[in-house]
């Protein structure tokens, strides 16, 4: 994993700023005391920067969102590179059988012969 360097408050400005205080996925302007979430345009784990231009801000809903696609993405990758480890097949069965108390005996008194 990459060592992630926190984004200031300063950058933060600079990019509401530069999107005009809008989401940049849904467009819709930020309200006061919002949550606003910032997302990086190319991920970290592509090597994606704390640049400006790599940012932008998002509302919180929009960036589960955006978290969700980015996870479905980078499993997708790890299975095509053969990074993610193979899964055990699940056992059906017990490995050992069951041991069974076994049938009765029949009584020759109760069977009439």
């Amino acid at each position: 994993m990459t060592d992630r360097k926190p984004i200031s408050k300063a950058q933060k400005a600079r990019v509401f700023l530069a999107y005009h205080g809008r989401c940049a996925r849904c467009c819709h302007k930020f309200e006061a005391g919002e949550r606003v979430d910032y997302d990086h345009i190319v991920p970290c784990w592509l090597g994606g920067t704390n640049e400006d231009d790599n940012l932008r801000p998002l509302h919180f809903r929009c960036h589960l969102d955006r978290t969700k696609i980015d996870a479905r993405d980078r499993a997708h990758v790890k299975r095509l590179n053969g990074t993610t480890p193979k899964r055990k097949p699940k056992k059906t069965w017990p490995s050992r059988p069951i041991k069974s108390r076994g049938f009765e005996k029949p009584n020759p008194r109760l069977s009439g012969a």
